[in-house]
Formats: structure tokens, sequence, C-alpha cells
């Protein structure tokens, strides 16, 4: 278990100090984003922090589009995308949250 706690308290670690440069690669985000769904993503903003399960990702005024038409499907002021540590390392997967919130 204390092998568990220096694991998490190294990636928390890392991640604040990466999670700062998060912003500079909006751009491969959007394009990872397409390429995944298969829409048109664009978002205004982008940030990145810490939630109570780890790593998250903050993306405002986020825009989902049908790729052809343009015409807009999902209009959200903010999206938050946490990655939960503890049940990576834990489970060894990722597992989906269940909280969303509109």
């Amino acid at each position: 278990m204390a092998t568990v706690l220096i694991v998490l308290a190294l990636l928390v670690g890392v991640a604040r100090l990466l999670l700062p440069q998060v912003p500079q690669y909006q751009g491969d985000i959007q394009r990872l984003a397409e390429q995944a769904t298969g829409f048109q993503v664009d978002f205004g903003q982008i940030s990145a922090g810490i939630s109570r399960y780890g790593p998250e990702l903050r993306l405002q005024q986020t825009r989902i589009s049908l790729p052809e038409e343009g015409s807009e499907v999902v209009y959200a002021e903010e999206v938050k995308i946490s990655l939960d540590v503890a049940a990576l390392i834990l489970h060894q997967t990722v597992l989906p949250l269940s909280l969303i919130h509109i």
C-alpha cells in the first residue's frame, strides 16, 4: 500500500509540472478529439489542473459540429475531463466516471 501512495504522490507531482503546458497543445488536442469522434470540435480556451480524481482537462466554449455541414450538434460552456489516477493504478484500467454536468 505504501508503494501505491508513493506512486500516486509522484504522479501528482509530475502532473503539476506538466499541466500548465497544456494550452500550447490546444490544436493537437482538437485534432485528436476530431479523429476520435468524427465530428468537428472547437473550443475557445483550454486549461488543466488537478481535481479530486487526478489530472483534469478543462475545455471552455466547446462546440461539436457535423463535419460537412458545420451545423452545431452540441455546445457546452465548459467540459471537464478527469483521469482517476487511483483507479488506473489499482485496477490497471481507465474507468469511466459517472459524473456528467451540463
